[in-house]
Order: C-alpha cells, then sequence, then structure tokens
C-alpha cells in the first residue's frame, strides 16, 4: 500500500480497517475514525493523528517517530513494541491502552497519569478531555488549595486549570503545558518547571524559591478579544508579588510579563529575556 503514503485522510471514517504493514509516512489522519482497525508494522513516520479516534486499534510494532498524536483516543488501543520516538501525545490519556514494551525515547507523552490517585486521574482525565475537544466534553480541572507535592506531571497539559492557594512543591512540571493556568499563592517551592510552556500564566503572590525555571516560557500568549471582533489580543504572564529567590531563571523568557514587586536579586538570570513594551530588562539586584 505504497500509495498511501503522504495521502489527506482528514475525518476519514477507516473504522475495522486493515492497514497492517502500509506505509502511510507523513500521511494526514487528523480527525480520522480507526476504531479498531489494524496497523500493526504500519509505517506512520511523522504522520497526523490529532483528534483521530483509535479505540481498540492495534498499533502493535508500528513505527510512529516524530508523529503527532495531539488528543488522540487511544482507549483500549494496543501499542505493544511501537517506536514512538520524538513523537508528540499532548492530551493523551495513556493510562487507558497498553504501552507495554513501546520505545518512547525523546517522547512528548504524559506518563505520570498512570501513578495518580483515582480521584485526582479522574479529574486530570476530564481536563485533558475538556482541553481535546474546545469544552465540548470533560470539565475544566480546579485544583484550588490541592495538596500536589511531589507529584509527577511532566508533559502534562492542564493549561487553563485552576491551582489557586495549591501546594506544588518539589513538583515535577518540566515540559508541561501551563498556558493561563491559574496559580495565585501557589507554592512552587523547590518545583521543577524546566522548558514549560507558560505563556499568560498567573502567579501573582506564588512561591517559586529555589524553583526550576529554566528555559520556561512565560511571555504572551494571543488570546482572541472578548468584543466580538476577531482581534487577537496579546495576554502576559502575571508575577506580580511572586517571589523568587534562588530561583533559576536562566534563558527564560518574561517577554512582556508583569514583574511589579518581584525581586530577581538571588535568581540566576544568565540569558533571560524580560524585554517588553512597558518595562526595561531588571537589574540582577532591582525590582521589576
Amino acid at each position: 500500500m505504497k500509495r498511501t503514503q503522504s495521502v489527506d485522510l482528514s475525518d476519514a471514517v477507516l473504522d475495522k480497517s486493515n492497514f497492517s504493514r502500509a506505509n502511510m509516512t507523513e500521511s494526514n489522519l487528523q480527525g480520522a475514525s480507526l476504531r479498531n482497525s489494524n496497523l500493526s508494522e504500519a509505517e506512520l513516520v511523522a504522520v497526523n493523528l490529532s483528534g483521530a479516534d483509535l479505540e481498540g486499534a492495534n498499533l502493535e510494532l508500528a513505527r510512529m517517530k516524530n508523529a503527532v498524536m495531539a488528543g488522540t483516543n487511544l482507549k483500549g488501543a494496543s501499542l505493544r513494541g511501537a517506536d514512538l520516538e520524538g513523537a508528540v501525545l499532548r492530551n493523551v490519556d495513556v493510562s487507558v491502552c497498553d504501552m507495554k514494551g513501546a520505545r518512547l525515547d525523546n517522547c512528548r507523552v504524559f506518563l505520570g497519569i498512570r501513578e495518580l490517585k483515582d480521584d485526582l486521574k479522574l479529574k486530570v482525565q476530564r481536563h485533558m478531555k475538556w482541553l481535546a475537544t474546545d469544552g465540548k466534553d470533560g470539565e475544566q480541572a480546579d485544583f484550588s488549595g490541592a495538596n500536589l507535592a511531589g507529584i509527577d506531571f511532566k508533559y502534562a497539559d492542564l493549561s487553563v486549570a485552576k491551582f489557586t492557594g495549591a501546594n506544588l512543591e518539589k513538583c515535577n512540571l518540566g515540559k508541561s503545558f501551563l498556558t493561563m493556568a491559574d496559580f495565585t499563592g501557589a507554592n512552587f517551592a523547590g518545583a521543577n518547571l524546566m522548558g514549560a510552556d507558560m505563556r499568560g500564566v498567573i502567579l501573582m503572590n506564588a512561591d517559586l524559591t529555589a524553583a526550576n525555571l529554566a528555559d520556561a516560557d512565560l511571555g504572551y500568549v494571543n488570546v482572541l478579544s472578548t468584543r466580538g471582533d476577531r482581534r487577537m489580543v496579546r495576554f502576559p504572564a502575571t508575577l506580580t508579588g511572586a517571589t523568587l529567590d534562588r530561583a533559576i531563571c536562566t534563558q527564560t523568557n518574561f517577554e512582556g510579563a508583569r514583574l511589579e514587586g518581584v525581586s530577581f536579586e538571588t535568581a540566576a538570570t544568565d540569558g533571560a529575556i524580560f524585554t517588553s513594551a512597558e518595562t526595561e530588562e531588571p537589574s540582577a539586584s532591582a525590582d521589576a
């Protein structure tokens, strides 16, 4: 089936199809329905499966290097021995599929969901579905006041979730997606936020003592205007009153962030970006 390479099958209904050993490299299967289909040993390199329905599908030994699977449904699917090197599985619940023996080198996937307690796992699952369906299904997560200390959220998508006053001490949020999440008054002491997407995040009065923010993005996020004119508006990250004592902020992007009352005196800021239309780059000892 060489002719399936680089084809557009977006939104196609292909339930119970047999694509075993087919070469579908770089094909577009975005939004396609492949429920209970056989894709074992298929060449799915750099394929786009975002929003696709692969419930009950057989993907054993499939070669899926650099595949994009944002919001893909893998309930009951088997990915045993599949090669997912460099693949992106954002908003994918891997706790409902079999990934035994799968190669996950440099794969961007939230594996920590398997270790969460049942009530927390359900809340995260519902939030992931809420994000993947643009709010049509699931529910926006509210972790306000919750004790989440030490939990592994690496690569998790918790965008727009509410964490007001939550305890996230020593959490692993490396390369997680936290766009426009509300962390007002949250405790991030000693947390790992390396490479996290924190554009438009709210960190008012948050404690980021000794947190690792290296390579994190706390710049602007573009959102649609509420005036109904379809105009894009820049929404900055807000760190007003936050504590960054001994925080690691090397190569961190603070472009346009609101930094009133924030001191970087004891923080490591080598290569950090502070430029904005309103604020000059702060010195190591000055408040921004």
